[in-house]
């Protein structure tokens, strides 16, 4: 009877966890949908869709009883950003292509209006310094110069210049699905810069363009910030971070989602948010909502320039970075002094069979966990680089239908262990 008593027990426990985590995966759920939902328009600056999605955050921690870091959530900083918010059409010899598939600007260029030639770079009889001159000569002042990424990637010394050249325009043919950035939207280039998918015609005659933009000076922005104080030491501290800004808009109505990227990180935070406040940790965990990693890791790059709190009282930061996917297999990146962080890591994913493997690579600036590894603070980064989400980033098809929310539980078990045992 008595070990009938404890499979029951065991068995009602079991049962209970289970029910806890589908409930928080559907709390969860509902945080990516309403991220990546029109009401943000992306999180970028349409609208304002960045600020207000910072505003959402930062009441859902109020709810759970995340406390403030001083007087208030938010750390506010601005930059300059270039957007395309107006007009966006572009016609090839009188087809219209589809925004975001066929055809996406890159972040630097200029808005243009207008009917142009176009002329074909000749691979087979390339001759790139007669190209070079007659583009500082004028004789492409007036067209859009067509070129596939790979051919001007391997002539690249021969072309050198040729993005800041004379002409009115580059076509650049990409591979797909194509990608709109944000990272180099500080600044405007003169030359239109046009990407186009791997269906554009070789033989393609005329553009029509349609694209305004606007460049942006000292665009307000914040930082999202809370803690939940330790029970033990509550002057050390653990930091748990995920960028929540996206690209927002190519137009008017094109806006990108960013479910995956990273509406999945940002969640996350949420849900670490709930859980901690009724499970309170024996050290501080700090959590920020970072804007402007799109933009060049502005926000990360503002706070360890700024902090609010001792960079020197942090444990560990762990940056949470499209984790919405179904990969067998974590990219981490992490400095020296945050090695033991990673090996801890893989130590509760291989107990609890969480991951095959912890990819790790060499550290670069690609999210929000570098700028803390630049001032000696150990830190590493979580992301799925494979998966059936992947190939979506930076697309507008990165939405929650392409999504995967299978390795919420896992992640979320991974960074409550790793926190309790660190």
């Amino acid at each position: 009877m008595e070990t009938m008593r404890k499979y029951i027990t065991v068995g009602l426990l079991l049962f209970f966890m289970a029910a806890g985590f589908a409930q928080d995966l559907q709390q969860y759920r509902k945080d990516v949908e309403k991220l990546s939902s029109r009401k943000y328009e992306g999180r970028g600056y349409y609208k304002q869709g960045m600020n207000r999605a910072g505003d959402f955050i930062a009441k859902e921690w109020q709810k759970a009883g995340v406390q403030k870091v001083g007087d208030s959530y938010f750390q506010p900083f601005a930059y300059d950003v270039n957007v395309f918010h107006g007009d966006a059409e572009v016609k090839i010899d009188g087809r219209k292509l589809k925004v975001g598939e066929e055809w996406v600007m890159r972040e630097f260029s200029p808005g243009c209006h207008g009917t142009y030639d176009i002329h074909h770079i000749d691979t087979l009889h390339f001759d790139g310094q007669k190209l070079m001159a007659d583009i500082e000569a004028g004789v492409y002042d007036e067209t859009f110069i067509a070129v596939d990424w790979d051919f001007y990637r391997k002539h690249y010394a021969e072309m050198k210049g040729f993005t800041k050249g004379r002409q009115k325009g580059i076509i650049c043919r990409w591979s797909n699905p194509l990608k709109f950035y944000k990272a180099y939207s500080d600044h405007v280039i003169d030359p239109v810069i046009v990407w186009v998918d791997k269906t554009f015609p070789n033989d393609a005659k005329k553009i029509e363009i349609h694209v305004d933009n606007k460049f942006m000076k000292d665009y307000e922005v914040k930082n999202v910030i809370g803690i939940i104080p330790g029970t033990l030491c509550p002057d050390s501290m653990f930091v748990v971070t995920a960028h929540y800004d996206h690209h927002g808009h190519l137009g008017k109505k094109q806006y990108y989602p960013g479910a995956n990227d990273n509406a999945s990180g940002a969640a996350m935070l949420m849900s670490l948010a709930r859980y901690y406040s009724e499970h309170r940790p024996e050290y501080s965990i700090v959590f920020i909502a970072f804007a402007g990693e799109e933009a060049g890791l502005r926000g990360s790059t503002h706070f360890v320039n700024n902090p609010t709190i001792p960079l020197a009282n942090i444990k560990y930061v762990v940056n949470l970075d499209m984790i919405g996917d179904n990969g067998k297999n974590l990219y981490v990146e992490t400095n020296d002094i945050g090695e033991r962080g990673l090996q801890e890591l893989q130590k509760i994913s291989a107990e609890n069979k969480m991951f095959d493997s912890f990819d790790r690579g060499e550290l670069a600036a690609n999210s929000d966990h570098f700028p803390f590894t630049e001032k000696g603070v150990p830190a590493i980064m979580l992301i799925f680089e494979e998966g059936d989400a992947f190939p979506y980033y930076h697309t507008y098809k990165d939405t929650t239908k392409t999504m995967k929310f299978g390795s919420y539980e896992k992640i979320f078990k991974l960074l409550t262990e790793f926190i309790r045992i660190y």
